[in-house]
């Protein structure tokens, strides 16, 4: 499909609410919820589940070239696209208005009024057969005009917004919980290191250690028993009491990476049901990476549910450095999964646990 002017589907998408974006979204396949994220450079579930869909939305798509602006629409409403089409049926390739009417009053109740509003603005401002057609029925129902769809916010200066497309939203607030955790987590190395009576960091200790054949100084026993993230590193990945063993997936996964950067994270994910009607955030166990765009995971539950009473599961001992604030199992439901529905990090599985995999 190519481009025109796109200025009524510019103007329709800026004005749909959180409820027409999320119902947009949730409409799609996940594969399509997907694309559709990575389009816009953030996770799926930031468009169907979470407050600010639109402001997100309006953000990623401000100030960009009209066939940019023009492919997120198409891929938001993809599906009331398809509505509108089988609503014509044989008519669908050039129906004339009183069919193109038909076939908005069938989709209109379901689909709302933003969502089909954008379907004839994307046919009228395309090249097809039927754009004059969905320009009329667009300029005559009231129903589909763009202040009945919403009204126009005044959020230009809203920072998360406000970046390009493909640029992960920050989220400040997170950030500058990083950084205390992080702040927090120098002082108590600073803390330990006086207690050892050393000077630098264990990280160097170790290496001259090394170097000379003197063994690597170790914590001491009044070392802090909550830092999530100790110094000593292992192929990469902090580690929590003792050596870690390498762990394999049991299943067959494509281009196993198992030195990849969140292998040995405790993550949360959305991570859908087995009969796919919906999905759930929850903490997962990185065992690998699977090519560029995903990861192969253990998915994780709290006490009590059915996974805590499968004898092939067992509980995470260390929560602390796991960073999860109560029971948790994890299970031997071993899932590949894409890498941008990682919606955030936890912490790192301890030695002891990880070793159990």
């Amino acid at each position: 499909m190519t481009d025109r002017s796109a200025t009524r589907t510019t103007d329709l998408l800026q004005r749909l609410s959180d409820a027409d974006v999320q119902a947009a979204a949730r409409r799609l396949p996940r594969s399509q919820q997907r694309a559709l994220g990575q389009t816009l450079g953030v996770p799926a579930s930031v468009l169907t589940d979470r407050p600010g869909a639109a402001r997100v939305l309006r953000g990623r798509t401000r100030n960009r070239r009209p066939a940019d602006v023009t492919d997120v629409a198409h891929r938001l409403v993809d599906a009331t696209w398809n509505a509108v089409v089988d609503a014509l049926g044989d008519h669908a390739t050039d129906p004339d208005e009183v069919q193109m009417r038909v076939a908005v009053e069938t989709v209109l109740p379901d689909h709302g009024a933003g969502a089909v509003a954008l379907v004839l603005a994307l046919c009228a401002e395309g090249d097809f057969v039927a754009a004059p057609v969905a320009a009329t029925v667009l300029s005559d129902d009231p129903r589909l005009a763009p202040d009945a769809v919403g009204p126009l916010p005044d959020d230009e200066t809203d920072a998360p917004g406000a970046a390009p497309v493909g640029t992960p939203i920050v989220d400040t607030a997170a950030e500058e919980a990083k950084r205390a955790e992080r702040r927090a987590r120098k002082e108590a190395e600073k803390a330990a290191r006086a207690q050892r009576g050393g000077t630098g960091p264990q990280r160097y200790k170790k290496a001259r250690g090394a170097e000379t054949g003197r063994p690597a100084p170790t914590p001491g026993p009044d070392a802090p028993a909550t830092d999530p993230l100790p110094p000593v590193t292992v192929a990469g990945r902090p580690v929590v009491g003792g050596t870690p063993r390498v762990v394999r997936p049991v299943g067959a996964h494509p281009e196993l990476d198992l030195d990849d950067a969140l292998v040995g994270r405790v993550v949360l994910a959305e991570i859908p049901f087995d009969d796919g009607t919906a999905s759930k955030v929850r903490p997962c166990v990185v065992l690998a990476a699977s090519g560029r765009g995903h990861l192969v995971v253990r998915t994780c539950s709290s006490e009590g549910g059915v996974v805590s009473r499968d004898w092939k599961s067992f509980p995470v001992g260390d929560l602390v450095a796991a960073g999860l604030d109560g029971p948790t199992w994890i299970s031997d439901d071993e899932r590949r999964i894409a890498r941008i529905d990682v919606t955030q990090t936890l912490g790192w599985l301890a030695t002891a646990d990880w070793n159990q995999l």
